[in-house]
């Protein structure tokens, strides 16, 4: 399996590593340059809003269908959905989050994607927010 940060987000800023809704970061500890809202250290990307996206540049060394794990916590009943994008087109469809009673109290949620053979950029969408993300991890089946 691949772990991925959440953190370990592409460089190029606002509107080509990732979109933020405000222009600074309201962690404000981690990769301070950047608007992303990263918390306790680069350990998890914090104050999200709906629509945010991070998008990472990955390479598949063998194609297959992986299951995809997303580390979340909330206490809110109204976090998620979220999603994932290769290469500009939506692969997982909506990932149902659920209320894990405490920013800091991490859940896996899953989902399923292909991903050819190469590199790609895979963008982690957040459709309704509200939750915090400490990474995800991929998983190949096939």
């Amino acid at each position: 399996s691949i772990n991925v940060k959440a953190t370990s987000f592409d460089l190029g800023g606002e509107g080509w590593g990732y979109h933020d809704n405000s222009p600074s970061n309201e962690g404000g500890n981690f990769r301070t340059g950047e608007g992303v809202d990263t918390e306790n250290d680069g350990n998890n990307i914090g104050h999200t809003n709906d629509g945010e996206w991070l998008n990472y540049t990955i390479h598949c060394a063998v194609e297959g269908d992986y299951d995809v794990a997303v580390e979340v916590a909330s206490p809110n009943d109204n976090a998620g959905p979220v999603h994932f994008e290769l290469d500009g087109g939506n692969v997982t469809g909506a990932i149902t989050l659920a209320n894990t009673t405490d920013w800091q109290k991490y859940a896996m949620f899953r989902g399923t994607m292909h991903i050819p053979a190469g590199k790609h950029i895979l963008r982690f969408v957040w459709e309704r927010a509200n939750a915090n993300m400490r990474g995800y991890t991929f998983t190949r089946k096939n």
